[in-house]
């Protein structure tokens, strides 16, 4: 859609950024286990309502990524 010859895999996409957030966590001192962990989950409710993209979002209607991931999460421990 935007013409990218090369778009990143959503693999390519969920390891990167857990390697720039660990890093940065690193950096400020943060938990950097749980800083990756968030990085590799945040597009986990994409799993169920597709990657849409910002100017396409007002043509169709999908789950509200929140209510998704409560549903996902659920059953975790806290």
């Amino acid at each position: 859609m935007a013409g990218v010859d090369r778009p990143e895999s959503v693999a390519e996409h969920s390891f990167r950024t857990a390697v720039v957030g660990t890093i940065l966590a690193a950096l400020a001192g943060a938990d950097a286990g749980r800083t990756a962990l968030l990085c590799l989950l945040h597009d986990s409710p994409e799993t169920r309502i597709g990657d849409i993209p910002s100017v396409g979002r007002a043509y169709v209607s999908t789950a509200k990524p929140e209510a998704v991931s409560q549903q996902q999460t659920a059953t975790m421990p806290d």
